[in-house]
């Protein structure tokens, strides 16, 4: 099989039947043997991505996308509330890396500070205040697994393909203007001095055209502007944020604690 569209219709497909073996009602070595497609699934899209520049690159992109699928794995997977919101949590640490290797570090910054630091404190607010005697029916048992164990896989199959011919037919484009590039080096070297001459004069003033056409990249948006006036002018702002979401988790766990029994003695 040469086409990497059927590698990534057959991870998607034992991605698909890993997640129904691993979401609840799952027991015992049905979760376990779970863990196999889902594993050669890991493998098979591995194997069509290309390798990247730098091993230690590499080794830290695959680390952190191994944890942020690993940690969405677990979050719907998992029949223990607080087991769910720790894989939560993992997910987001590992997809927070890969900002970071892509250099999106204030990106990497909010994602942990939104989703670790404020949406992860509230469902675990939530959790304590409407389920203090234990679990629920609906994280016993899963809604239709079949169904959207299927779905999901459906969707990042989708997904990947689109992406994975985008890049492809970027990869073409691109080649196809460094032959052009070369192409047109070689017939300008035949072509006359003088002409070669009046280009290079022309040259400039395309060049101060192009400048004057450019966008002033100073008052232009930018995610850097973004994390400067936030940390800078609503510093405090952010402060009083992360002091109130610390203050309703303890609150909510002095709620749902239970009463004292005094003795009578």
């Amino acid at each position: 099989m040469n086409d990497p569209h059927g590698w990534y219709t057959v991870a998607a497909i034992l991605g698909a039947a890993g997640l129904w073996m691993l979401l609840p009602p799952g027991h015992g070595r049905r979760r376990w043997l779970g863990a196999l497609p889902l594993a050669a699934a890991g493998g098979l899209i591995l194997g069509q991505s290309p390798w990247l520049q730098s091993w230690a690159t590499e080794l830290i992109y695959g680390s952190m996308a191994a944890a942020a699928l690993i940690g969405a794995v677990g979050t719907i997977t998992s029949r223990q509330p607080i087991y769910s919101a720790a894989w939560f949590a993992l997910s987001v640490a590992g997809t927070a890396g890969l900002m970071l290797v892509n250099w999106a570090e204030f990106l990497a910054v909010a994602i942990l500070i939104v989703y670790a630091g404020a949406i992860l404190v509230m469902f675990l607010f939530v959790l304590m205040l409407s389920q203090p005697d234990g679990r629920a029916a609906h994280d016993r048992n899963g809604w239709e697994p079949l169904v959207s164990a299927a779905t999901g896989a459906v969707l990042v199959g989708v997904l990947t393909m689109n992406i994975v011919a985008a890049n492809t037919r970027s990869d073409g484009q691109s080649r196809a203007a460094r032959q052009a590039i070369h192409s047109a080096s070689a017939e300008n070297n035949g072509t006359a001095p003088a002409a070669r001459l009046d280009e290079t004069n022309e040259t400039p003033d395309r060049s101060a055209a192009a400048e004057t056409d450019r966008p002033n990249q100073t008052t232009a948006f930018s995610v850097a502007r973004l994390g400067a006036e936030l940390f800078s002018r609503h510093l405090v702002a952010v402060e009083v944020a992360g002091v109130l979401l610390l203050v309703a988790l303890v609150a909510a766990a002095v709620i749902i604690s239970p009463p004292r029994r005094r003795d009578n003695g």
